[in-house]
């Protein structure tokens, strides 16, 4: 076995992703054994495993982040889908991946390598791709994410979600 699509199980959280990695991996043969930790509902990499998280449009890919996964939780607002931390130059916080994005997942358990292809989150203000790492904020009204900059000058002039065209303040309550 060298490659799986892994796609249907980010949507049901880390366990059973993670339970077919470890699975991949530990019928290969020639590789040494495969280590984690479970806390909770994160699942943390004791043993090196690398991923790619790709964003694409139309086939063409927009970006790519690579690095060494760190652990694998739960997504903290509650959806479907997982929240992964990635060790590398480019980035140092948790990925968001859930089915509403997710375009392709697949694992190669021959490199120990998880391929994420994501479709990309348009910012509603300047049309422009929200890459990963890019500075971002969400709605609090409706959710959709946009660029932090972007979103927080069209609502000081404007004093609404450029999306749902809920009134917001950026004062903060006391």
């Amino acid at each position: 076995m060298v490659e799986i699509d892994v796609k249907n199980l980010i949507d049901n959280g880390p366990e059973k992703l993670v339970m077919a990695i470890n699975n991949a991996i530990n019928s290969e043969r020639t590789k040494e054994a495969f280590e984690i930790t479970k806390v909770l509902r994160t699942f943390i990499f004791d043993s090196p495993l690398k991923a790619e998280i790709s964003i694409s449009k139309s086939g063409s890919p927009v970006s790519k982040i690579s690095g060494t996964v760190k652990w694998i939780g739960d997504r903290r607002d509650g959806k479907k889908g997982i929240e992964i931390f990635l060790d590398s130059r480019e980035n140092q916080k948790p990925f968001i991946i859930g089915i509403d994005n997710l375009e392709s997942a697949k694992f190669n358990s021959e490199k120990r390598l998880l391929l994420i292809s994501q479709v990309p989150l348009v910012c509603p203000v300047c049309k422009g791709i929200i890459k990963p790492g890019d500075v971002k904020i969400k709605c609090p009204a409706c959710g959709v994410v946009a660029h932090k900059d972007h979103f927080l000058e069209y609502l000081k002039i404007h004093g609404t979600c450029p999306s749902c065209g809920k009134r917001l303040s950026t004062k903060s309550k006391k």
